[in-house]
């Protein structure tokens, strides 16, 4: 029978996945929304009518998306109100309703983000002044980051939960919530190195296009931490060590008057 597999999870790397996770959130659509001015601007007149027009579509699509962000919202509560589950053969209660939510927006980040490091969505939008692939992927992206604001808190206040001893749930937070914040950061720092700053004459150090394999790894590296960082729900399955159920306290209170009584004959 093969050896279990054991990893042991620091405080250090418990941060640093908490800050991934938190910065696979609103990273697409910030690098999106810095790549805008360099491809909409050159296929136009003077007006840059038609660039306007491109930021208020993109923008439509990223905002609709939160229709699905309050509906993942609406899916997280009702597991912790009603404790509703799913279990699925050969799985249990690993596998449940708010297990599914919390690790499908990550991997949809990391899909979407995927089709834009391979797919040159940019230049079919200039040639073409609209690409349904990039209104889609801006879809997708705006989906990851209002959903996420929905499950990446509550996944560490569960992770805190089931291991208090590695790192408290509100430091998870917190560093869940820088990460996030450093989202229009790392994009400008992207931006730099392509050299946004630059005439629109002058080519990009890095297009677009090959941007987005970082964002990719970040967004890949973000779905390995949320699967590896244990949480309450984890620590109910075979893959984890149970913890020991408490004794209740009216159990105690009689053990102590049973020994009295004894005393006392």
């Amino acid at each position: 029978m093969a050896a279990a597999v054991t990893v042991t999870v620091t405080p250090l790397l418990s941060g640093v996945a908490h800050f991934l996770i938190g910065l696979s959130s609103w990273l697409m659509v910030s690098v999106l929304y810095v790549q805008l001015p360099r491809f909409s601007y050159s296929e136009y007149d003077d007006s840059h009518s038609g660039s306007n027009n491109i930021y208020a579509t993109i923008n439509l699509y990223i905002q609709a998306s939160n229709a699905l962000g309050i509906l993942t919202g609406i899916g997280m509560a009702s597991q912790y109100v009603t404790g509703l589950s799913l279990s699925l053969s050969g799985l249990g209660r690993w596998v449940s309703c708010k297990r599914i939510i919390t690790l499908s927006v990550p991997l949809l980040g990391v899909v979407a983000s995927i089709v834009l490091a391979t797919n040159d969505v940019f230049t079919t939008q200039k040639k073409n002044g609209s690409s349904t692939i990039l209104y889609a992927l801006a879809f997708a992206a705006g989906v990851v980051g209002s959903a996420s604001m929905s499950t990446i808190f509550a996944h560490a206040l569960d992770a805190g939960k089931a291991r208090p001893h590695v790192m408290r749930a509100d430091v998870r937070a917190v560093l869940t919530s820088a990460g996030a914040g450093a989202c229009g950061l790392v994009a400008q720092i992207f931006a730099y190195a392509q050299g946004m700053s630059r005439p629109d004459d002058v080519p990009l150090r890095i297009s677009s296009k090959d941007i987005f394999v970082p964002v990719a790894a970040i967004q890949s590296a973000a779905l390995l931490a949320f699967v590896l960082v244990p949480t309450t729900a984890a620590v109910e399955n075979e893959y984890f060590e149970p913890v020991p159920a408490e004794e209740e306290d009216g159990d105690d209170n009689d053990d102590v008057n049973v020994e009295e009584e004894e005393e006392e004959e």
